[in-house]
């Protein structure tokens, strides 16, 4: 079977954390083909959605290279125009920022999966439930939590608490 990451720039990963990392590792452990695409590489020609992506294969890396901040994990492929349909499995995994280049990509995998695509995580669930709201349908398992823009709010909150954690709602991470 062929895999369809469409991820961040592949030598940006961070491999120590980066969980499509894991997942790549897992499909091609399973004798999967692995390609890769960016937001930018998707485009749509009449009603059919194509990827310019490259194969990838991972190379085995010892835990000590794995310390490293850049090993070389991959091997790449030549690019080519594919036909986003024609993948077995197409999974976004672009992180944050949401912005409109992510929008638009979610688009586009939209009318793919019309076209036949079997795009894993539903594009219209990545734009309708933002990650970091999420955890509002689960009170009972979270801290006491401020959702604001409003820095008189905030300000308050971390008074009250001492110590909090701001994260983006478009973007990735935290800080405290």
């Amino acid at each position: 079977m062929q895999w369809l990451f469409i991820v961040d720039p592949i030598n940006s990963f961070q491999i120590k954390k980066d969980s499509s990392y894991a997942m790549m590792q897992a499909a091609q452990a399973l004798g999967h083909a692995i390609w890769v695409a960016e937001l930018g590489d998707l485009y749509a020609r009449s009603d059919k959605v194509y990827a310019t992506a490259s194969p990838i294969t991972l190379q085995a890396l010892s835990p000590g290279a794995m310390a490293l901040k850049s090993p070389r994990w991959y091997a790449q492929g030549e690019s080519q125009e594919r036909l986003v349909s024609g993948f077995d499995a197409v999974l976004m995994r672009k992180d944050p920022p949401f912005d409109l280049e992510f929008l638009y990509a979610t688009l586009l995998l939209e009318q793919a999966q019309r076209g036949g695509a079997k795009v894993f995580n539903r594009p219209q669930m990545l734009r309708d439930h933002n990650e970091k709201l999420a955890i509002l349908e689960f009170p009972q398992f979270i801290a006491d939590t401020l959702v604001s823009r409003d820095s008189q709010k905030l300000r308050a909150f971390v008074q009250a608490h001492r110590l909090a954690i701001f994260k983006l709602l478009d973007g990735m991470g935290g800080a405290s």
